[in-house]
Order: C-alpha cells, then sequence, then structure tokens
C-alpha cells in the first residue's frame, strides 16, 4: 500500500541524478531503434518546447507536445488527469544548464508513474530532462516519447472510467498520506526538530532520516517522507 501511495505522489517522474552539460544517447544492448544526430536534434528541439512551456506556465504548450493520439484521448472524464500531470510539472522552474538523457525503452526499464493505463501509441524511447533544484540537490522530469513523421513527441496514456476511478482511490489514499505527515512536522518538537533542520541544512538528508526514525518509532517510508518535507523548507 505504501509503495503504491509513493508511486503516486511522485507522478512527475522525478529521482535524484547527477548532471552534465549536454545531450546523452544511452544505446541499450539489442535497442530496436537507435537514435541518429538528426533525431538527436528533433528530441533537443522536444526538450526546449517542453522547458520553455514549463517555464511559462503554460498547459496549452504541454499539450501541443503531446501525440496527437495522446491529444484525442483527451475526454471531459479524464481530463483531471491530464491537468493534474501538467500543473505537477508546471511547479518546477528549470535552469537553462538542464541536461537531455535519451534512450531506447524496453521490457525492464522504469516505467514512469505516468503508466497507469494503455498508451494510445507504443512510446520507443524515454526522454529525461535532468536540472537542478537546490545547489546540493538535483532531479529529473521523464517523458515517453516517439517519433511521428520527423517530430518527436510525448506519449501519455489513455486512462479509460475504469482507470479513473482506480486513480482517484489512489489519490484519495495519497492525499491522506500527505496530510498525516503534515500533522507529523507539524507537531515536530525541539529538540528533534532543530536537530533535523541542521543535518539538512548540512547536506545530510540519510543521517536525517535514520536519526528521525530512531527518535520516532515511524517506518522508512513515513520517516522519508517527512525528512523530504522538511528538506524543501530549508
Amino acid at each position: 500500500m505504501r509503495k503504491r501511495i509513493r508511486a503516486a505522489r511522485l507522478n512527475a517522474g522525478v529521482r535524484t541524478t547527477a548532471i552534465a552539460m549536454f545531450l546523452v544517447l544511452n544505446c541499450t544492448a539489442g535497442a530496436q531503434q537507435t537514435l541518429d544526430d538528426r533525431d538527436a536534434a528533433a528530441i533537443q528541439v522536444l526538450a526546449k518546447h517542453f522547458v520553455d512551456a514549463v517555464n511559462n506556465r503554460s498547459e496549452s504548450g504541454l499539450k501541443e507536445l503531446l501525440h496527437p493520439a495522446s491529444r484525442d484521448c483527451v475526454r471531459a472524464q479524464n481530463a483531471s488527469w491530464f491537468d493534474g500531470i501538467f500543473s505537477r510539472r508546471m511547479t518546477f522552474v528549470i535552469p537553462s544548464d538542464y541536461v537531455v538523457r535519451a534512450q531506447p525503452r524496453s521490457p525492464e526499464y522504469f516505467s514512469p508513474p505516468e503508466a497507469v493505463a494503455a498508451y494510445p501509441v507504443r512510446p520507443t524511447h524515454t526522454l529525461q530532462i535532468e536540472f537542478h533544484i537546490q545547489s546540493l540537490s538535483s532531479t529529473s522530469i521523464q517523458l515517453s516519447i516517439v517519433k511521428n513523421g520527423s517530430a518527436w513527441y510525448e506519449v501519455l496514456p489513455c486512462p479509460s472510467a475504469e482507470d479513473m476511478k482506480r486513480l482517484q482511490a489512489t489519490e484519495q489514499e495519497s492525499a491522506a498520506y500527505d496530510q498525516r505527515v503534515k500533522r507529523i512536522i507539524a507537531n515536530l518538537a525541539e529538540p528533534l526538530r532543530g536537530d533535523l533542520e541542521t543535518l539538512l541544512r548540512n547536506g545530510q538528508r540519510g543521517t536525517a532520516i535514520r536519526k528521525y526514525q530512531e527518535a520516532s518509532g515511524e517506518d522508512i517510508a513515513i520517516a522519508t517522507s517527512v525528512i523530504e518535507k522538511l528538506f524543501s523548507k530549508n
């Protein structure tokens, strides 16, 4: 249950990673489709338009980057799911030194949290846009992409009515989880709170998680969520 809630909370496809200023093409062994220079340039264009749309808070700009089959999938019954993805992405400010990584998809490759329903078109590659969020921390947004003509587009799944019922139940569980984390943080007493904030300012997030878990008796999922929320405030 906690794993499912955790996945639902990360539906921007975010994870910690290293930063470098160039396009990296990771071609896995046996990949069915490799990227030539023209494809690499087209993917850079897609990434730039995505970054511009995010930084300009343009939901219409993000929608324009969807494959036509994904755009055609948007209906009244699932529009809130698409809107949620776009709004969460637009909470970021992506700096100019972002990194673009593209690699062929494979059955073993990490499936982004957006993959909650069938894709209208099978994506062939994963595009990862990496960027700093703080001096000691970086993150990434992952997009499932496919070539259509000479251009590349993001492909999002097409949730059915049954998928939406399941997603809404998961969102309710996630909201309850988030409320619990917020209550814990609001009730954190000294000196523990000050000790944790000091560890976070010093870049010792792992130590802070262990310290809070030992002091509270909470499981690792709650302890990590509490520290991540505190970290975002420091």
